[in-house]
């Protein structure tokens, strides 16, 4: 008999056997066995296992882990008393299942404990678990995690929370551990601004410091607050760290100021402006000697109160300097006044009053004071300064009359500078005033003028009236035309108390001689009449034409010229003059050598536009004839021939000739034939010889054939008699 041990392989399905192979064996006579029965074998040989994950395996305050447990295969009874928990603890076991590899999962959450330095781990006990065959199942790995559970914490403190204007507050921040980072944008800040965050480090305790500014609101009721906010910082693990609690500040932080307004802030002379302090808030006093003033005097403080805006307000009255140019100002001096919390008050602004305080005054002058007939006085207005307007109806006039008003200007002392001219009244006895009226200009600023004194003036101002002047006699056509032959010049005074005197021809001054005029021409006399006072009246002026020689003729024209006056028609002769003449009394003719006279024609003389020329004129009658038309004389009628200034022409020999005018006849002129010469024949008007003396001694020497030598064929052969002989 033989025995041995039989050591299955590892596996979740045994199936093992064991036999004798044949001829493997042989007894003892040498005889191979025969191969023996199969003993199996059957069964689960592999012990289970177990490995353990812990994910994350790294952890912060507040996270947790997901521990997996991965078995070999499936098991039975797995608990979470079968693990070896440190730093932390396990729960919510939950059994995932089989895996596709045939793995039993079971999860569970790791919390770690709260601790700056995590050392947690998670290990599966031996034995305490099985497969579904009951082999017990073997200890597992040990999972480790580590990290920083613990949140960091942060405390504030200020060095001050009750604040007035201009304070600050150190706040500290205290942090329970070094943190990563903390800046201002981390804090809650109401009622104020955080600023200038110094790290100044970490202290023995491992507490981590930062300080910073708090500078509050301007405000009357300060309410500021500052606070770290939750999760606004981490420790250096990167934990967020809580909110911290909150730091409270109160106060008065807003300092009082203060507004100067002056009302009017431009003056005039006698004038006040009412200058108003108007406060941000109640102000616990304020007194003259707060404020500084130039230019016046500041009076009468008065409180007028709160306002319906909760401004102290309070009034004075500002006085001004006398001044041309004002330069005043008023202002509030810089903690001269306080709140009620105590906050010193800001310095005021500066509010100006200009203007001009200062009247002005004028003074008169006249550059004289007694006046004649003619006179006038130059009168200057001096006033003190510069002036905004100035007129005549700025000045009271008493007999006269004052104009031509002229703005000189500024002098080199700065007195405003006009003139004017003053004409008195014309009177025997002048008695006259002037005088600026009071409020009646204003300087360039609007401050009313005082009154001038009064310029009185006196004297005589009347001037005697004109002398009449007159020509003794104006002779000659017109009695006004002072065209005259006599000299004599009539002078009369308006006052026989005057004197007279005269001035003649362009002479350069007056004499007290009356003029004779001897020679013709023109002639201007100007004559004055002078009162006792010396007034001297308006020229009374005489300008004449002294004409003593009579006109004389120029000549006498014909019109026609020239041809045959026939019988019915007009022969024109105009008589010329070395001067303007006129017909006096009747109507005067010319006689002429045709047995005919010329009328004097006083409408064609008008028509002529000649002053100096006569018109006469001649109808040529059947019994008028002539060979050349002859003027032998004037026939005077009862009239008179006379120029401008009365002179009659001497029309005693007047006498003219016209051979080119033919009255009823025509002239056959010479003709020579041999040794015989014919003499000029007259025709008549029918072509017959008219036998004058000429023509008759001819033809009684040659005898009447004769007369006919060389005249047109178709000459009449009857003659005609001269009538004239």
């Amino acid at each position: 008999m033989y025995t041995a041990t039989f050591t299955p392989d590892v596996s979740n399905a045994e199936a093992g056997s064991v036999k004798v192979n044949a001829s493997s064996y042989s007894d003892t006579a040498g005889n191979a066995g025969t191969v023996s029965n199969t003993v199996s074998f059957t069964g689960d040989t592999q012990v289970p296992t177990v490995s353990v994950t812990l994910n994350p395996d790294t952890v912060l305050a507040g996270d947790v882990s997901v521990a997996t447990f991965t078995f070999s295969e499936a098991v039975s009874g797995f608990s979470l008393a079968g693990t070896t928990v440190h730093g932390g603890a396990l729960t919510n076991l939950v059994h995932v299942g089989l895996n596709g590899a045939g793995h039993d999962v079971y999860t569970a959450t790791f919390t770690p404990d709260v601790s700056d330095t995590e050392a947690g781990s998670v290990k599966v006990n031996a034995s305490s678990y099985s497969d579904i065959a009951g082999n017990a199942g073997t200890a597992s790995n040990t999972a480790t995690i580590g990290g920083d559970t613990l949140a960091p914490t942060v405390s504030i403190a200020a060095d001050r929370n009750a604040l007035l204007a201009g304070q600050t507050a150190l706040v500290t921040f205290t942090f329970s551990e070094q943190i990563a980072s903390f800046a201002l944008g981390d804090v809650t800040v109401h009622g104020g601004a955080l600023g200038n965050l110094v790290h100044v480090g970490v202290n023995a305790s491992g507490q981590d410091i930062y300080t910073a500014i708090f500078t509050p609101d301007e405000s009357n009721a300060e309410a500021g607050s500052v606070q770290v906010r939750a999760s606004s910082y981490t420790d250096v693990a990167g934990n967020t760290g809580a909110a911290s609690g909150t730091v409270n500040f109160t106060g008065d932080t807003k300092a009082p100021t203060v507004s100067v307004a002056a009302s009017p802030s431009t003056v005039l002379a006698g004038q006040t402006s009412v200058v108003t302090f108007t406060f941000s808030e109640h102000v616990m006093g304020l007194a003259l000697n707060d404020t500084v003033v130039a230019g016046g005097a500041l009076s009468n403080l008065v409180h007028v109160g709160l306002n319906m805006s909760g401004q102290d307000v309070y009034t004075a009255l500002f006085t001004p300097d006398i001044n041309d140019v004002l330069l005043g100002s008023i202002r509030i001096t810089a903690s001269s006044y306080a709140d009620d919390a105590g906050n010193a008050g800001a310095a005021s602004n500066t509010a100006t009053i200009g203007g001009d305080t200062h009247s002005p005054t004028v003074s008169v002058a006249a550059d004289h004071t007694v006046l004649h007939a003619g006179d006038a006085a130059l009168m200057t207005f001096t006033f003190s300064e510069a002036v905004a307007g100035f007129g005549l109806g700025d000045i009271t006039v008493h007999g006269g009359l004052l104009g031509s008003l002229v703005h000189v200007g500024l002098n080199g002392s700065g007195h405003d500078i006009y003139t004017a001219i003053f004409t008195p009244d014309v009177t025997d006895h002048l008695s006259a005033d002037l005088a600026v009226a009071g409020a009646s200009y204003s300087d360039v600023a609007g401050n009313a003028g005082a009154a001038s004194g009064a310029i009185t003036f006196s004297g005589d101002t009347k001037p005697p009236a004109a002398p009449r002047v007159a020509l003794h006699q104006d002779t000659g056509f017109s009695a006004s035309d002072h065209i005259t032959n006599n000299a004599l010049i009539d002078c009369t005074n308006s006052d026989a108390a005057d004197t007279l005197r005269f001035k003649a021809d362009g002479a350069s001054s007056f004499s007290a001689v009356a003029p004779v005029f001897t020679t013709d021409g023109v002639h201007t006399v100007t004559v004055q009449e002078v009162d006792a006072a010396g007034n001297v009246s308006v020229s009374s002026s005489l300008t004449f034409i002294l004409d003593t020689t009579a006109p004389h003729l120029t000549g006498i024209t014909a019109t026609p010229s020239g041809g045959v006056g026939a019988t019915g028609s007009l022969v024109q002769l105009t008589v010329g003059f070395n001067e303007t003449v006129h017909v006096n009394g009747g109507t005067p003719t010319l006689t002429l050598n045709d047995g005919g006279s010329a009328i004097y024609d006083a409408a064609a003389t008008a028509l002529l536009g000649d002053s100096s020329k006569l018109v006469f004129d001649h109808i040529v009658s059947s019994t008028n004839r002539a060979g050349s038309l002859a003027v032998t004389g004037f026939a005077a009628n009862g009239a008179n021939v006379v120029d401008l200034a009365g002179n009659a022409a001497s029309l005693s020999a007047v006498s003219a000739a016209f051979d080119a005018l033919h009255i009823n006849e025509t002239i056959a002129p010479a003709y020579t034939i041999g040794a015989i010469t014919r003499p000029e024949l007259h025709l008549d008007l029918g072509g017959h010889v008219i036998m004058d003396a000429t023509a008759s001694a001819f033809a009684g020497q040659y005898g009447m054939q004769y007369l006919f030598l060389g005249l047109p064929a178709g000459t009449p052969y009857q003659t005609v008699a001269d009538f004239h002989l």
